[in-house]
Formats: C-alpha cells, structure tokens, sequence
C-alpha cells in the first residue's frame, strides 16, 4: 500500500500561538483541529497550522469544515530559557528489550480494548491507536525514565487519579488513557494539538504558555502522532 505523503508536520511552538486560523476541520470520531487554511489536494486534505507548519490527512477523514473568526493570542507564560522551562514529561517510554513487549500477531487484544474504550468516552479510535504506539510502542510493561508506566504511559500521580490499580494491566492502561485524553480534548474544545500538549507535559504547562509549550521534546511528540494520524 502507498502511504500518503505527510507534508512536514512542523508546529513551531516557539513562535507562538497565532491569532489568524480561519477554519476548525472535524475529523472523523469528533476530533478537531484549527487552520489557518485548508487546501484539498490529490485525495488530501492540507492544513496550513496556526504559527506555521502544513500537516497533511487523508480526505476521507473530513467530515466538516467551518469558518472561524480570527482571535487575539492567548497570553503566554513568561520566556525563560531551559534553566528556568520546566522540563516535560518524557513523550516515548524507554523500553527495556522485553519478552512481554506484544509481538504484531498478538496486538488484536489490544486493537480491541482501543475499540471498546473509544466508544466509551466518544474518543476517535484512530487518534487513540497513534497515542498509544507512540507512547509504549504495544508494550503493556513500558517503562519511561520519568517513570510513566504501561501501554498509555501513564504518571503514577495521573493513575491514581484515575482509579488505576495497576497500570500494567492493559485493560486499566487503555481505559485510562482513553479517559484521560477524552477530558483533555474536552478541555481544548476537541482540538488535538493542545490535548495531545497536555498529555505529553501536562494541563499546567498549556495553561502556563498559553497553548502549546515550547518543549522540543512534546513538538516531537505531537508530529509523531499527528504523522501516524494522516496515514489511513
């Protein structure tokens, strides 16, 4: 199978946020991303990203496009260099060489608890999926230097907060995860962009900033699931 082109799916945090997105694209599963502008092309459909950047997916996956009027920036958090940025929540866990990390004949399971726990909290299936391969590559004992554990990565702090007995256990690390990137997609009105932000490196820092933090680690982290995203 050809896989799509992905046009350089670049964020440019650190220009900051813009006040000029002229459209809101609705995705399939109900997720949203602002444009600045919205091209379709060749079976794709070409967002031009607020602060620049063109992030590329199939036209398939739009469902709705409506124009929006243009905003003042959101106040940003005071610049400050790495000494005084706090440093984010690791984006990808570092896995140890592991037996139990699923091989792909084994992921069906796993396929079907991100199923089940996107009908449950009316989450794109999709988005989910990417979150997680990013995020623990399969692996249920995914372990990264931070120490977010399991297949959604989760903080020990956040799993707890979510009634997470074990975070190893994939059925808790799916639901979870899936709950908890279903609240902060509700929190940035269905953008991806600011949930996925405060995923990575949390809800603080997106309000601190004013949207997306200028971590070179969580702009990383964000094109790699929006690059997995805009392939069908």
């Amino acid at each position: 199978m050809t896989r799509p082109l992905v046009l350089g799916v670049l964020l440019f945090a650190l220009s900051g946020p813009s006040a000029a997105a002229s459209v809101q694209v609705t995705f399939e599963g109900g997720g949203t991303m602002t444009a600045e502008a919205l091209e379709f092309r060749d079976g794709l459909a070409i967002l031009t990203l607020p602060g620049g950047g063109l992030f590329a997916v199939s036209a398939k996956r739009v469902l709705e496009v409506r124009e929006i009027a243009a905003s003042a920036p959101e106040p940003r958090g005071p610049q400050g260099g790495p000494s005084s940025a706090p440093s984010p929540p690791a984006g990808d866990a570092a896995r140890p060489a592991s037996p139990a990390a699923l091989a792909p004949a084994e992921r069906p399971s796993i396929e079907t608890l991100i199923r089940q726990a996107s009908l449950k909290y009316a989450l794109d299936a999709e988005l989910l999926r990417c979150l997680i391969e990013v995020e623990s590559g399969y692996d249920p004992l995914a372990v990264s230097p931070k120490g977010a554990m399991g297949l959604g990565q989760l903080m020990p702090g956040t799993a707890k907060d979510l009634g997470v007995e074990d975070p190893f256990d994939p059925a808790q690390s799916v639901d979870a995860a899936a709950r908890h990137l279903s609240d902060l997609l509700q929190r940035s009105d269905g953008r991806f962009v600011p949930a996925l932000a405060a995923y990575n490196a949390g809800q603080g820092a997106v309000k601190r900033w004013g949207g997306l933090p200028p971590y070179r680690e969580t702009i990383h982290y964000i094109e790699k699931i929006l690059s997995r995203y805009a392939t069908p």
